[in-house]
C-alpha cells in the first residue's frame, strides 16, 4: 500500500462544524464501540455531544395478536374474482377491526453533553477530523480574544477495551473556565415534550463523589451516564448538577453510560467501573486503537488517483468537485472506508444488531428506525462477507431466532400456516405484524431473504454449531410456512398468493394523476418474482446441507416438489423480466425497490452463463427504472446490479449520483434530496438518515472489485475505465482471501490467493480477469 498517503486516505475533516440546522446530530462526526455511541458537533464555544446507546429503544408497544387466519381465503377470492382493491384491505381491516394496531419502538438519545469552553472568541484554522482507522475525532482550531491567542485541540473516542466514551481538550494557554453538564436531549418539537413528560420527575443531574451523575427511568427502565474529570493543572470545583474547571490546559472528561431495571445497582456498577479507569488519555487511546484497528484493517481498497494527491481534501471540497462534475476517486474509496468505519462502531457481538440508524440517532421520534427487512436489514449486511466481518452478523441471527416463537404465531394467525412469518418491521420489543398496512402485513419475503444472510454466514464461516442451534431451525420453519402458503393452477405450477414486490404496485392499478410514488396503491396482488426467487434459494440452500445435517428424507422430497412446481420467470412487452409472474399485471417502472431483479442480485441464478433472453431481460429490467423514482439505498442496490451485468461505467454513474443529492458533509446519507434537486424522489423536506446506503455503498464497490460465486472467482468483474489503477487487501471468499493489484493503462494485474490453511488456490476454479492482454502473475 501507499504508506506516504496511508493516514490520510482514512481521514475524514470538516472545514466547519455539524451545520444541519435544527438536525446538528445529522450532520456530527459518529463515534462508537457497539454499545455506546457518540455525535460530536464540534462547537467553539460550547461543544455538545449526543451520547446513544444500542438497547435504548422506547414508544413501542406489542399486542396480543388475533387469528385472522380466515382471512387468507377471502383475500384469494377476491383476487380470483379480479377484484384487487378489496384484496389488498382484508387482511390489514380485519386487524385493525379487532383493535390491533402495535406501535414500532424506536431508539432515541441518553442524553447531551456540554461542554462551555471559555468566552467569545474569533477563531480560524478550523478543522474537524474523523479519523476512522483509529475511531476517534480531532477538532482543532486557533482563536483571538483581546490580542490573547490561544490554539485549541480537542479529541474523543469511544472506548473498545474500557466501553467509556472519552473527551480530551488541551490549550496552548490556560484557559479561564470549562464547565460541562449533562442534560436531555432538546429538538425543539413535541418529541421533546412528551420524553420530558414520560420521565416527569425521575430525571436527575447532580454531582457526588468526584462524579456527574445524570439519568432518568422510563418504562422501567434506568438509564443514564457518569462524568468524572481529570485535569493536572487546574482547579475543578462541583456544582449542583455541573463540573467547572478553570485555569487548565488539559482536561479529560470520562463518561460511563448504563442500562437496566435496577437503577441503584446499575449506577454503582457504573460508578465502580469508572474509578476503576487508569491511565491518560494516550494510554487509553492506544489500547482502544489496537482494538478498533483490528476490525477496520481485516480489509482495504485503494483506488490511485489520475493525478498525485497534493493534500488531503476536505468533505466539502469532495462534495464540491462531486457537484461540479464527478466523484473523484478519493471520494469514492473514503466512503467505502466510511462504511465500514460506521458498521464495525455501531455494532458488536454482544449488542444488538444494525438498525436503519445504527447506534446514532439524536431525537426520540424518528421515521423508519427500525429493523427493516424488505431491503435494509439485507443491505447492510452484504458487505460483511467479502469483507471479512462475519462475525458481526452472529447478533442478526440471534436476534431473529430468538424471536421465532412470536414469528410462528405470525404465520398461523394470520395466514393458518406452520413455520414463521417474520414481520419487515421488527425491533428489539417488537415481534408481531406492524404497521398494519398491506404493503406489510402480506409481504411473505422476509424469512427467506434473512435465511439467504444466514447462510452465507455458514459458507463464509463453516460454523457447524451455529448452524444447527439457530440457522437451521429458522431456514426450516421459514421452509415450512412456504410449502404450506404456496398453492398450484391447474397445470401443477406454484401460485403466490397474496404477493407482494416491496414496494411496488402494477401500473394497471396506479391512478397517475395523483400517484405518490413513496406511497402504495395497490401492492397485494400475485406471483411477485421475488417470491419465487427467494423460495428457490431457500430450499436449494437446504438442500445442500440435507446429507450433513441429517434432515428427514420427507421433508427434502417436499422441497424437491415445490422446486420442480416453480414456473420459469417472464419477460414482458418490453422485453424485461416481469416484477409479477401474470400477464394481467403491467410493471411499473418509477420505483425504488429492484425486487424482481433478485436471480441477478443478490442472489445468484442469474449470471452471464445463463440463456441469453432470460440474461438480457434482466439487465433491460434495470435499464428500465426511472431516476426520479430512486433513494439513496436504491441507487447503491443498482450499482450492484449493474456490477454483476459488468457494466462497470453504469455502476459508477449510480455512485456518482449518490453525492450530488443525499450525501451531508459528514458522508452520512439520507433517503432522499431534501433540496429538490432531480436526482432522487421527491417529498419534500422528509429526508430521514438511512445507513443502509452507506452499506449499499462499501457493497457496490466490492462487488465492482470482486466476485466469488458458482462460476468461479471475478477480479475486477466491473472495474470503472475512470479507476485505472488500485489495490486491493484482504477480501475474502468461503475458505480463504484474495490480494490483488491492477494497472489498467500497463495492463497488468496480480494476486494472491489463499486458504485459511495458508494454502494457494485451494479450489479448482476459473479466474476470470479483465479483458485484454493481463498477466495474471501468482506473488
Amino acid at each position: 500500500m501507499d504508506t506516504e498517503n496511508r493516514n490520510s486516505r482514512h481521514i475524514l475533516f470538516n472545514e466547519r462544524p455539524a451545520s444541519f440546522f435544527g438536525n446538528l446530530w445529522m450532520d456530527a462526526s459518529p463515534l462508537g464501540n457497539g454499545e455506546t455511541g457518540a455525535l460530536v458537533n464540534g462547537g467553539i464555544r460550547t461543544e455538545q455531544i449526543c451520547l446513544t446507546r444500542h438497547d435504548l429503544w422506547h414508544w413501542g408497544q406489542e399486542q396480543e395478536l388475533p387469528d385472522v387466519s380466515y382471512t387468507l381465503r377471502e383475500t384469494r377470492d377476491a383476487i380470483d374474482q379480479g377484484e384487487y382493491k378489496r384484496a389488498n384491505r382484508i387482511l390489514s381491516d380485519a386487524l385493525l377491526s379487532k383493535s390491533y394496531d402495535p406501535q414500532l419502538a424506536m431508539p432515541y438519545p441518553l442524553g447531551l453533553i456540554k461542554i462551555e469552553i471559555g468566552t467569545e472568541a474569533l477563531f480560524c484554522h478550523y478543522r474537524r477530523e474523523l479519523d476512522m482507522e483509529n475511531g476517534c475525532v480531532c477538532i482543532s482550531y486557533d482563536t483571538e480574544t483581546n490580542q490573547r491567542k490561544c490554539h485549541y485541540t480537542r479529541r474523543a473516542f469511544v472506548s473498545r477495551t474500557d466501553r467509556i466514551f472519552v473527551y480530551q481538550i488541551r490549550s496552548m494557554k490556560p484557559v479561564s473556565i470549562i464547565r460541562i453538564s449533562a442534560e436531555l436531549v432538546d429538538t425543539g418539537r413535541e418529541d421533546t415534550k412528551r420524553m420530558r413528560k414520560d420521565v416527569g420527575d425521575t430525571l436527575y443531574s447532580f454531582t457526588k463523589d468526584g462524579m456527574l451523575f445524570y439519568g432518568f427511568r422510563e418504562n422501567g427502565n434506568a438509564s443514564g451516564m457518569l462524568l468524572r474529570v481529570i485535569s493536572g493543572d487546574g482547579e475543578i470545583q462541583y456544582q449542583e448538577d455541573s463540573i467547572t474547571v478553570t485555569d487548565s490546559r488539559e482536561i479529560m472528561i470520562q463518561v460511563k453510560t448504563f442500562h437496566g431495571v435496577r437503577e441503584d445497582e446499575e449506577r454503582e456498577n457504573a460508578a465502580e467501573k469508572l474509578r476503576n479507569i487508569k491511565g491518560d488519555f494516550e494510554s487509553l487511546f492506544r489500547e482502544h486503537s489496537a482494538c478498533h484497528r483490528e476490525l477496520y484493517n481485516r480489509a482495504d481498497v485503494q483506488i490511485y488517483e489520475e493525478r498525485p494527491v497534493q493534500r488531503v481534501k476536505s468533505n466539502e471540497k469532495l462534495l464540491t468537485e462531486a457537484y461540479w462534475e464527478k466523484s473523484s476517486t478519493e471520494l469514492a474509496e473514503k466512503l467505502w472506508h466510511f462504511g465500514r468505519y460506521l458498521f464495525i462502531s455501531g455494532t458488536a457481538e454482544d449488542t444488538n444488531p444494525f438498525p436503519l440508524y445504527g447506534l446514532w440517532n439524536g431525537q426520540y421520534s424518528s421515521p423508519w428506525a427500525q429493523n427493516v427487512a424488505n431491503e435494509n436489514v439485507e443491505m447492510i449486511y452484504w458487505h460483511t462477507f467479502a469483507g471479512g466481518l462475519w462475525e458481526a452478523v452472529k447478533p442478526l441471527i440471534h436476534y431473529y431466532f430468538r424471536k421465532i416463537p412470536e414469528m410462528r404465531e405470525n404465520a398461523a394467525k394470520l395466514f393458518g400456516c406452520s413455520g414463521i412469518f417474520v414481520s419487515t418491521y421488527t425491533t428489539p420489543d417488537n415481534t408481531y405484524i406492524s404497521p398494519v398496512v398491506p404493503v406489510i402485513t402480506n409481504w411473505i419475503g422476509a424469512a427467506g431473504w434473512l435465511s439467504s444472510l444466514f447462510f452465507d454466514y455458514y459458507l463464509y464461516t463453516g460454523d457447524e454449531a451455529l448452524l444447527k442451534k439457530e440457522i437451521l431451525p429458522f431456514m426450516k420453519d421459514a421452509a415450512a410456512f412456504y410449502c404450506d402458503y404456496v398453492t398450484t393452477d391447474r397445470d401443477g405450477k406454484l401460485v403466490i398468493y397474496p404477493s407482494v414486490s416491496p414496494e411496488n404496485s402494477p401500473a394497471n392499478f396506479i391512478d397517475k394523476e395523483h400517484f405518490r410514488h413513496l406511497g402504495h396503491a395497490l401492492p397485494v396482488v400475485k406471483n411477485a418474482t421475488m417470491d419465487f426467487a427467494i423460495i428457490k434459494e431457500l430450499l436449494q440452500n437446504l438442500l445442500s446441507v440435507a446429507e450433513k445435517a441429517e434432515i428427514d428424507p420427507e421433508e427434502t422430497a417436499v422441497w424437491k416438489e415445490i422446486l420442480d412446481r416453480i414456473p420459469e420467470y417472464q419477460i414482458n412487452k418490453d422485453g424485461a423480466v416481469r416484477e409479477w409472474m401474470d400477464e394481467s399485471l403491467d410493471d411499473q417502472y418509477y420505483h425504488r425497490h429492484l425486487s424482481h431483479l433478485y436471480p441477478l442480485f443478490p442472489g445468484h441464478e442469474i449470471t452471464k452463463n445463463s440463456e441469453e433472453k432470460l440474461y438480457l431481460a434482466f439487465e433491460k429490467a434495470v435499464d428500465l427504472r426511472e431516476l426520479g423514482g430512486q433513494v439513496g439505498w436504491s441507487l447503491v442496490h443498482m450499482a450492484a446490479i449493474y456490477s454483476r451485468l459488468g457494466r462497470a461505467d453504469d455502476a459508477l454513474k449510480c455512485l456518482d449520483t449518490i453525492p450530488k443529492g443525499v450525501l451531508l458533509p459528514n458522508f452520512i446519507m439520507i433517503s432522499n434530496d431534501y433540496r429538490s434537486m432531480g436526482v432522487t424522489m421527491d417529498v419534500g423536506q422528509f429526508a430521514p438518515v438511512q445507513l443502509d446506503a452507506n452499506m449499499g455503498y462499501v457493497n457496490a464497490v466490492q462487488e465492482m472489485l470482486f466476485r466469488f460465486d458458482k462460476d468461479g472467482f471475478s477480479f475486477l468483474p466491473a472495474c470503472p475505465t475512470r479507476w485505472k489503477k488500485g489495490e486491493v487487501r484482504g477480501f475474502c471468499y468461503p475458505g480463504g482471501k484474495v490480494d490483488f493489484m491492477w494497472d489498467m493503462e500497463k495492463r497488468q494485474f496480480s494476486a494472491s490467493v489463499r486458504s485459511l490453511d495458508g494454502k494457494k488456490y485451494p479450489w479448482s476454479v476459473p479466474v476470470t480477469l479483465l479483458p485484454g492482454n493481463i498477466k495474471f502473475i501468482t506473488l
